[in-house]
This record gives structure tokens, sequence and C-alpha cells, in this order.
């Protein structure tokens, strides 16, 4: 369905000569690719918006270069290149007031899982912590309840099960979890991280041994 609707106004951008839209929906089609995990075909297109943005001096343009990073860094992510999915994250500012919602989720929350897998667990935690008290004091209710979501998930990482389940209630994760099926509007990466949350606190329950600190 999304990749038809962006296929829909991508044509419709097109036509009209919005060409300076195009960017934006080539790197929301790189963000459906590696969400659907066709991660060569989101890097290919994440990497052309990359060119584009050097080639027509774009830079100025910070939200685009953030998403791009952003989306990148997940790629990366989920091939296991954590060094390199971490550098992309870190172009973004460490701001959450000035960065989009589910740039953000990926930039601060996915970082801190890959710092995890890097051995680097109580740095990630005390970083996203601090990142998600700054979203609560700005009032950005999305994005503070997201990096919720990833605090609690890397609490249980590092074996810390009381302190998931404090952050679950907390930040109310569980009505979270039981709006998704109603809610359309809700972000990929926010029914990734709730429902990725919700599966490994049932599998820490199963196999305990394979839930610890590092």
């Amino acid at each position: 369905l999304a990749e038809r609707q962006m296929a829909e106004v991508r044509q419709l951008y097109e036509s009209a000569g919005f060409a300076p839209n195009l960017a934006w929906i080539s790197i929301h089609e790189a963000i459906v690719a590696v969400n659907r995990g066709d991660l060569a075909a989101a890097e290919s297109r994440a990497n052309s918006v990359l060119h584009r943005i050097a080639d027509l001096g774009e830079t100025r343009n910070t939200s685009l270069v953030q998403t791009v990073n952003s989306c990148l860094g997940h790629v990366y992510y989920e091939r296991g290149e954590l060094e390199l999915a971490v550098a992309h994250f870190d172009a973004l500012p460490q701001e959450p007031a000035v960065v989009l919602p589910d740039t953000a989720a990926r930039a601060f929350g996915l970082r801190a899982l890959a710092m995890h897998d890097l051995n680097q667990s109580q740095s990630a935690l005390t970083t996203l912590e601090a990142v998600r008290t700054r979203a609560v004091g700005e009032d950005m209710s999305v994005l503070s309840s997201l990096l919720a979501t990833f605090v609690a998930q890397l609490r249980l990482l590092r074996g810390d099960v009381d302190g998931c389940h404090q952050m679950i209630a907390f930040a109310r994760l569980e009505e979270s979890l039981a709006d998704l099926a109603d809610d359309k509007s809700r972000m990929w990466i926010e029914r990734e991280a709730v429902t990725g949350l919700f599966a490994g606190l049932w599998l820490s329950t199963l196999l305990p041994f394979a839930f610890g600190g590092s």
C-alpha cells in the first residue's frame, strides 16, 4: 500500500513539475524498502538522494540530510555493519527537537542497540535516557514514547528486567501495544520497536540465560 501511494505521489509531482520534492519521495521509498527487508534497494535509493543533495547543493535542507543518514544507518544496522551504522546516526544532532520523530527514533534508538552490540551498552543507555528526558521536557509525546520503548528494550538486553518493566509502566507502553492494531497512523518503526520489546520480554521468561548485561 505504501509503495503504491508513493508511486502515485511521484507521478503527481513529476507531472506537475515539482522536481525538488522528488528527493523526499525517493528517501521515503528507501525507508519503505528497508522496512520490507530490501536493503540493497534502500541503500541505492538513499545514496541517490545523497548524490542529488551534493550535486544540487541542497545541504541546507537539514531535515532531508538527517532523514537520509538515519535511513542509511538503519540499512547498515540491519546488515550488522554496526560501526558504519553508528557513524551515520552520529551525523545527526543530539537534540531531538530539531529532528523529525521517525528520523530521531532511528538515530537514537537503533544507535543505542548498535552500541549495545558493540559492547558499549552503558554508554548507549546513558545517552538514550538523556535524549528521552529532553524529548519529555520538549513535550514531544510521540518521540518520548518511542525512545522509552528503546530504553526498555535496552534495559532488557542488559538483563535489567525490573528496569524494563518500570519503563514499560512509566511510559504506558502496554497501552501502545494494545493500540497498534487500531491506530493506522502509527509509524512502522514504532510498530517494530513496541512489538519487538514485548516479544523480547516474553522470550526472556522462557530463555532467561539469553538476556544479560555486557
